[in-house]
């Protein structure tokens, strides 16, 4: 699955709304639907592209069929940690991109011998040789969640990686220029 969508409505005569998912792991993918009162019907339908361009739409009948739930429960009045538990790294979108991508990654709150509240983040771009090409973070960050644009627009067509280090994390991903 190259990219996916979520469209959604509270109200299907007035058309459907789309919000991009986000790929957590492999094909696992997130979407939000913003906050909703209590009791209020949403109607939706998922829409994915794969790298070779065939789209699949779910229920197959959208946007005449769709799924829908109602909103129960909400919690409302309460404040939301925005302090990340673990490190991540998400896949680069969208992907393959042409000329500019963004990734996403979180840095967790980790106790050292200096301040707890900073460590060294770098998230470097690699050629397929392993040639380093853009240092996209290079300082110390304090926990949270970041975002960050890559543009490849002087790079030529191909596969890269880009690296995230933050103290013992390290982790690599694919990306795909297609120019």
């Amino acid at each position: 699955v190259a990219e996916a969508t979520v469209f959604w409505t509270a109200d299907t005569t007035s058309g459907f709304s789309s919000i991009p998912m986000y790929f957590v792991t492999g094909d696992t993918a997130v979407g939000y639907i913003p906050a909703q009162i209590d009791s209020t019907e949403i109607f939706y339908y998922i829409s994915a592209s794969s790298y070779s361009g065939r789209t699949v739409t779910k229920p197959l009948v959208a946007p005449d069929g769709f799924y829908h739930f109602v909103v129960e429960n909400s919690v409302t009045n309460f404040v939301e940690n925005t302090q990340p538990e673990e490190f991540y790294l998400s896949q680069n979108y969208p992907n393959p991109f042409n000329p500019t991508t963004k990734i996403k990654y979180s840095i967790p709150s980790v106790e050292t011998h200096r301040d707890a509240s900073l460590q060294m983040v770098t998230l470097k771009v690699y050629d397929i040789l392993g040639n380093e090409v853009a240092a996209l973070v290079n300082e110390e960050k304090s926990a949270g969640e970041y975002e960050v644009e890559f543009n490849g627009r002087n790079l030529p067509s191909g596969v890269y990686f880009y690296e995230l280090n933050a103290g013992n994390y390290s982790e690599t991903k694919k990306m795909i220029l297609l120019k």
